[in-house]
């Protein structure tokens, strides 16, 4: 299954015929209720965003989150619903946690598109390798990897390798889902 890419174009005219793709008009007025501008719509009680999905998610599609800690609620939420989640992956559930508030599937936690095209990249370019020399040492025996999540204890250099592994095996999953979910955190 292949990416769409919009050409500039479309990307355009997609934009262009949103009807809630506008943040602002200047002959708009702030208390027409019923606006479609975002500045209107903030000035609900609740903002509600307004979007017009192209696709709907089967039952049987495959599905994939990355991201923040949001994207691990969408993980499970999915999964109670009976959908196919690879990134809620059964090896991440071994993995011991630093304490009892946080899952091991926390570990792959990302918070920003810089570490998600980095997971994605090192997980699908052959090319593109991890910098095994970003893991960071903290004393003689324990290192951390920089580019997780530090829910998981420290460990020795071979352990960190070993999560990174596992990591990067399951990102690899993503090419057989259909939808991709991306999370941004704060």
């Amino acid at each position: 299954m292949s990416i769409y890419v919009a050409s500039a174009a479309e990307a355009c005219a997609n934009f262009k015929q949103g009807p809630y793709s506008r943040w602002f008009h200047k002959e708009a007025r702030a208390d027409q209720a019923d606006g479609n501008f975002a500045f209107q719509r903030l000035r609900h009680p609740l903002f509600q965003p307004a979007i017009t999905p192209r696709f709907q998610m089967k039952r049987e599609d495959k599905l994939f989150a990355i991201g923040s800690c949001f994207a691990r609620g969408i993980e499970k939420a999915l999964v109670g619903r009976k959908m196919e989640v690879l990134s809620a992956a059964p090896e991440f559930a071994s993995l011991q946690t630093a304490n009892k508030e946080v899952t091991g599937l926390g570990f792959t936690n990302k918070y920003n598109t810089f570490s998600i095209f980095n997971e994605l990249r090192w997980a699908l370019d052959p090319a593109a390798k991890f910098p095994r020399d970003s893991i960071a040492k903290i004393d003689d025996e324990l290192c951390c990897d920089p580019h997780t999540n530090p829910t998981l204890r420290p460990a020795g250099f071979e352990e960190t390798l070993r999560r990174r592994g596992i990591i990067q095996m399951v990102t690899r999953r993503v090419a057989q889902c259909r939808v991709v979910i991306i999370t941004l955190g704060l």
